[in-house]
């Protein structure tokens, strides 16, 4: 699954998604090598510290935040999808605003993303179960729930 993911990102040139270095393997472990996004922080963090404050008499996010993260998620959604990969994974874990000013957004990890057009195994229901797109749980391990359309659903549902 790893060397999986490793395929996945070499061929990923996105702003979006984070960039592969390089990998290299040791006795015990296999290494991969990503962009520096120093410094950064989960999407859930920066939901989990708004909500800590948040008075309820306004939204959690303003609506040009809301506009300009959901902007740059479907952007590196449309870059993998047209490669034909489906990250499986998409959540505010899986998603990285970077610099001080929260200027990028990257799609992180993916380990358990799927290239369909590659892809001849039996899917498993598999991601953060919160996430999942209905198909998926109506599949029966029918690879072709796991296209696109699933990663657009987590999106709409990191953008509630």
């Amino acid at each position: 699954m790893i060397k999986d993911e490793i395929g996945i990102m070499t061929k990923t040139n996105h702003e979006n998604v984070v960039k592969y270095i390089e990998s290299y393997e040791d006795d015990r472990f296999l290494w991969i090598v990503m962009e520096a996004l120093i410094p950064s922080l989960k999407l859930q963090d920066v939901y989990t510290a708004k909500l800590k404050e948040w008075d309820r008499r306004s939204p959690l996010f303003d609506e040009s935040t809301v506009r300009w993260i959901m902007k740059s998620i479907l952007a590196g959604l449309n870059h993998i999808h047209e490669m034909g990969v489906t990250h499986r994974d998409l959540n505010l874990e899986n998603i990285l605003l970077v610099d001080d000013d929260i200027k990028t957004l990257k799609i992180i990890d993916f380990g358990i993303s799927i290239n369909s057009r590659e892809a001849h195994e039996t899917a498993k229901t598999i991601g953060n179960i919160g996430y999942l797109a209905p198909e998926i749980f109506c599949s029966e391990g029918n690879l072709d729930a796991y296209a696109p359309p699933v990663d657009v659903w987590a999106a709409g549902l990191i953008c509630c």
